[in-house]
């Protein structure tokens, strides 16, 4: 969770929903799609900030077209067996990605403490083959101890087996918090175990919450060769994003592609509870038909 706040925005309308497949040619958000190279390995994600409302979520996932990535966001201090029937439903139908400790949580632990909950929840929930090992980490809501905690989780989740994500906060020059411009911040403080070591990286992305919209499709492909360069074994892809009701920014983002071999999009839209559960729900026919 980026360190502004998710703020609900419920200005969706009829006319946008409508909008979103078939976009105006003055939109400023959705741009070049028709010209951008289809990967060979895209995949697409939605984020679970909650389960309470298991069997909706169940049934919105066996209808989508492909077996999406789901990000479960495990609330601090709950234990995973909170979460173990959440998961053996969920697991048949998506690529689960467990998230024990989110930027908002990470500075209530210690690193010992932050090492001790992905042991339990790495050995507890055996069935998820993704953890994430930090959550935007440069954020300066998360703590000071995010890069000892990010080398603590990377031990964990590569000695169990798993792979592991590491999810920075993408910020410009003109809109970082007082710890900088993510790219600086990542090659100044994270280790060359993490950057060697994490089989996938995602940043956060919220360009309303920058400099105003999202960043372009030119943006977006300078982000992903920066990350490709700075972690030369891990798959790249978008993280977070999103904005609650929002369905010209939910296309943007999923209309977006790029041609670097280590792409696979990912794209773990953070409101996926809120937006995309139902399968009655307007954004989740916006997401299926998006899916290609």
């Amino acid at each position: 969770m980026h360190g502004l706040g998710k703020v609900s925005q419920f200005w969706l309308s009829t006319l946008l929903l409508a909008g979103c497949l078939t976009p105006k040619p003055e939109s400023t958000l959705v741009q070049d799609a028709v010209s951008m190279p289809t990967p060979l390995n895209k995949t697409y994600g939605l984020t679970l900030d909650a389960v309470d409302n298991l069997p909706a979520i169940v049934e919105a996932l066996k209808s989508l077209p492909k077996k999406p990535w789901v990000r479960i966001v495990f609330d601090y201090p709950r234990p995973p067996g909170d979460y173990a029937a959440a998961v053996a439903a969920i697991a048949p139908y998506a690529e689960i990605v467990g998230q024990p400790s989110d930027s908002t949580y990470s500075g209530k632990m210690t690193v010992d403490q932050y090492r001790a909950r992905f042991a339990a929840y790495v050995a507890g929930l055996p069935q998820i083959a993704i953890w994430e090992t930090c959550n935007e980490c440069n954020g300066d809501w998360a703590g000071k101890a995010t890069s000892a905690q990010a080398d603590a989780a990377t031990d964990v989740v590569k000695g169990a087996g798993k792979k592991a994500l590491f999810t920075p906060y993408w910020n410009t020059d003109t809109c970082a918090d007082k710890n900088g411009p993510y790219v600086a911040w990542i090659r100044d403080h994270i280790s060359d175990k993490v950057k060697t070591q994490s089989d996938y990286v995602m940043p956060s992305v919220y360009g309303y919450d920058c400099d105003g919209p999202e960043p372009s499709y030119a943006e977006l492909d300078a982000m992903v060769a920066t990350l490709a360069d700075m972690f030369p074994h891990a798959a790249i892809g978008i993280g977070e994003f999103g904005k609650q009701g929002d369905a010209a920014i939910l296309q943007h983002y999923l209309a977006y592609s790029n041609a670097n071999p280590r792409y696979i999009f990912a794209g773990l839209y953070w409101y996926g509870a809120q937006d995309l559960v139902p399968k009655s729900a307007p954004l989740w026919t916006v997401f299926r038909s998006l899916m290609q």
